[in-house]
């Protein structure tokens, strides 16, 4: 059974069943099952994963652990949570995962206009 970067290829044909590919140049939407937060859930090697994690891992390699509590995470260029195309996908830390949040007006502060 061969692997695609450490996940099992027959877990990778059955993720990219659940993505709704298109252009490069377009969100490519994860039609699986999603958590409450809305954002994607898919089990790969007996654990809940993102799939914006999984797509990243499929086509540029494992996720390097980074530091602190969230490590590194994976970044989304078109602000869609439930975008899996890798041409959409970064690598970052969560303080830049914030930052950009916050540049691009998502950031909610909690605070009354």
């Amino acid at each position: 059974m061969g692997t695609e970067h450490g996940i099992p290829s027959w877990t990778a044909d059955s993720f990219w069943l659940r993505v709704q590919k298109g252009p490069r140049d377009q969100c490519w939407p994860w039609t699986g099952a999603k958590g409450s937060n809305g954002y994607g859930r898919v089990k790969v090697r007996g654990r809940l994963m993102s799939p914006h994690r999984v797509a990243y891992e499929l086509t540029h390699g494992p996720i390097p652990a980074g530091k602190g509590y969230h490590g590194t995470v994976v970044m989304h260029s078109c602000d869609r949570g439930d975008c899996c195309n890798p041409a959409h996908l970064s690598l970052g830390t969560q303080r830049e995962n914030m930052r950009d949040c916050r540049d691009k007006g998502r950031l909610n502060t909690g605070r009354a206009s």
